[in-house]
């Protein structure tokens, strides 16, 4: 199998895991406000938003040693392996109990969201306590799917999260059948990802049984852990920035400012991008061990050449999605949620153009991240969170949840622009190539797809979910046909469905 097959193989592992999650996690929405209320879901959201803040708290050596044990398996390297292993395994038991301390912490600090009243608090301490303890087991085990990962078995983590995504909807449906509250939700949740975390750290050990003969050795963990954290402080501040970025500082920026009823709000607000967000962060969740994995001598050109491939099928698949997402909120909210929702609509619409130009230079990050040089990049980002955060902080006050998806707006477009140059700088990208080659093709497949859709809502008036389904379907499809035609060179309108038809040959899995 040839490397980029593999990568693109990786990568539909990812969708097909995440397309399960994502389906039960937009239809439940809705069933859980309505059971739950919009002040008690709010809470529900805001828990997860710190404990999600909180998961940063791996200092970013989660990135680093997936991409080391990518590279340790390109030459078959066991006792550095086992050291990885090690060294991996003592800090994620410390942060596991730092991780357990700082959320039991946010738990009985009511100052820190002035705005919940007892009843809210008493309840965000309650979920926060479950998740609390969870990390003593969660963190440790963590170390299991960094191995499979840095391995490239996707095909393992896809399971395990199709499995997980699945269980999750079963303990959402059975929750509402009882009509209990998020507390048995949250704890049915954590123990089906402990139970998964668990599974997946003795499949990686059994796979690798050198692993289980290794022993606690404080002189590897020393040496080790200096050139680690060395590596991963660069992707630690850069997590923060992320997080920051990204819509979960947004949900506890109004979680702390306006209180649970808001998080709700724009909990309805960012559903939509952030499903798009997760399908473009699994995108490329497997270039940072891919790159590792290739001759870490290979030219500076060809490292230029994939990236622009790359992103140009990433661009044309995933843009037309976000220009039919943004036609179509309006209606899709409708159908999803109900009328009476104009803020949220406003507030998703600016949230989704955030994301906008991101399928088209996304994957230069991770190549960043495989290269070790990420560290340059550092000041635009911190740079992004500042006019993130500078513009989130001016308007909500008086344009509430809109305001804040605004600030992510303009840092979005920020962010994707200077992300280009710096590439052009620093990875050689060929910007005119670039240019030519992906975003141009992508912009028009967006345009046809955006055009198609506001035609077919208007003939068509979406507003139940079969009608809502076939407007999407018919307008990407119509996108996709006539970028096939018009954006593909004869030899790739030959190659590409070869290549699709070999990926998804349960024949070639299995010879993987």
């Amino acid at each position: 199998m040839s490397a980029t097959t593999r990568l693109a193989r990786n990568t539909i592992y990812g969708f097909s895991a995440y397309a399960i999650s994502a389906v039960v996690s937009f239809f439940s929405l809705p069933f859980l406000l309505r059971a739950f209320g919009s002040s008690v879901y709010g809470v529900f959201a805001l828990a997860s938003s710190i404990v999600a803040l909180v998961a940063l708290l791996d200092f970013g050596l989660t990135t680093v040693l997936t991409k080391n044990i990518a590279q340790i398996d390109y030459s078959r390297n066991s006792e550095a392996l086992k050291e990885q292993v090690i060294v991996g395994g003592f800090w994620f038991c410390g942060i596991g109990i730092l991780s357990c301390i700082t959320i039991l912490g946010c738990a009985h600090i009511p100052a820190l969201f002035p705005f919940l009243n007892p009843i809210e608090f008493q309840l965000l301490h309650d979920v926060l306590v479950l998740h609390a303890f969870a990390q003593l087991v969660l963190w440790p085990l963590k170390i299991g799917s960094i191995i499979l990962a840095g391995r490239q078995q996707y095909g393992v983590l896809a399971v395990s999260n199709s499995v997980v995504a699945v269980l999750s909807g079963l303990a959402i449906v059975l929750v509402l059948l009882i009509n209990r509250g998020p507390l048995v939700l949250v704890a049915a949740t954590l123990c089906i990802s402990v139970l998964s975390s668990i599974a997946l750290f003795v499949y990686a050990a059994l796979s690798n049984k050198g692993l289980i003969k290794s022993h606690f050795n404080t002189r590897v963990i020393g040496a080790q852990s200096k050139r680690l954290f060395r590596l991963a402080l660069p992707l630690f501040i850069a997590q923060i920035a992320t997080f920051l970025m990204q819509q979960q500082a947004d949900r506890l920026l109004l979680g702390v400012l306006l209180g649970a009823t808001a998080v709700a709000l724009y909990e309805i607000a960012a559903k939509l991008s952030s499903l798009v967000l997760q399908i473009l962060t699994l995108a490329v969740s497997a270039i940072p061990p891919f790159i590792a994995n290739l001759d870490a001598d290979r030219p500076h050109k060809e490292m230029a050449h994939l990236l622009v491939d790359y992103s140009r099928y990433l661009a044309l698949l995933l843009m037309p999605i976000i220009a039919v997402s943004f036609v179509l909120t309006k209606d899709i909210v409708f159908v999803w949620i109900g009328t009476g929702h104009e803020q949220e609509i406003a507030a998703a619409r600016f949230l989704i153009a955030s994301i906008f130009l991101h399928p088209t230079i996304l994957i230069a990050e991770s190549i960043l991240v495989a290269r070790d040089i990420y560290g340059t990049w550092l000041r635009y980002v911190l740079l992004a969170v500042v006019i993130n955060l500078g513009v989130s902080l001016s308007l909500i006050g008086r344009l509430g949840i809109v305001g804040v998806a605004i600030g992510t707006l303009v840092a979005g477009v920020f962010e994707a622009v200077t992300l280009a140059w710096f590439s052009r700088v620093h990875l050689g990208l060929p910007l005119r190539r670039w240019l030519s080659h992906t975003v141009l093709p992508a912009l028009f497949a967006s345009a046809i797809a955006a055009l198609t859709a506001y035609a077919l809502a208007h003939i068509v008036n979406p507003l139940n979910i079969a009608f809502l389904f076939l407007t999407i379907l018919a307008s990407l499809l119509v996108a996709y046909l006539l970028v096939f035609f018009a954006c593909f060179s004869p030899d790739e309108r030959q190659r590409i469905p070869k290549q699709v038809l070999y990926i998804m040959n349960p024949r070639s899995i299995r010879s993987t």
